[in-house]
């Protein structure tokens, strides 16, 4: 990880720990069809609509319940708190939402994962290049990394599947 993207994650976890209280539940409102994604490249889609119009109700439907964020403890302030569940991440990603601006969001993910016909229910999908730009308080950020996302397919009653994520963990160490 580099130092800028050290720094921006640092000011991510101060945020986070600091308490700051924010009412927005989101800052731009984007609705996910009834169905939920019905692949991978749709959560990715999502989940990159979800932080260029910082909604959090979108990343809120592409994250199960069981959700789990495993972080880089190396970067973070208290090494010992390196995971935490889906209301800590839409806690976090709502204050986070709140306080930046212009943002936008690159996913690409391994094109050689499994294709999700063939994959098992639950599939890490790698995620080579996650760029994110974003304005904070004046100034530009630029973050780049790259992160495993656990993937489960959830059955629909028209033999569909519902794709949500199941576990990001960031392997920028």
């Amino acid at each position: 990880m580099t130092a800028l993207a050290h720094r921006v994650s640092a000011i991510l976890c101060l945020w986070a720990l600091s308490g700051c209280l924010f009412t927005a539940d989101e800052i731009t409102p984007a609705a996910v069809s009834n169905g939920g994604p019905s692949s991978p490249s749709a959560v990715f889609a999502l989940l990159t609509r979800a932080y260029e119009n910082r909604s959090v109700t979108t990343l809120g439907q592409i994250l199960s319940s069981d959700y789990l964020f495993q972080a880089d403890a190396a970067s973070l302030i208290n090494p010992a708190e390196n995971t935490w569940g889906k209301d800590v991440e839409l806690d976090r990603h709502r204050r986070m939402f709140q306080a930046i601006q212009n943002v936008t969001c690159s996913v690409m993910w391994d094109s050689l994962s499994p294709k999700p016909e063939s994959a098992p229910r639950e599939t890490t999908w790698t995620v080579y290049s996650l760029e994110m730009t974003m304005d904070y308080d004046g100034q530009s950020y630029d973050v780049r990394g790259q992160a495993d996302f656990r993937l489960r397919a959830e059955p629909q009653t028209d033999g569909s599947n519902r794709y949500q994520i199941v576990k990001w963990t960031d392997r920028n160490q």
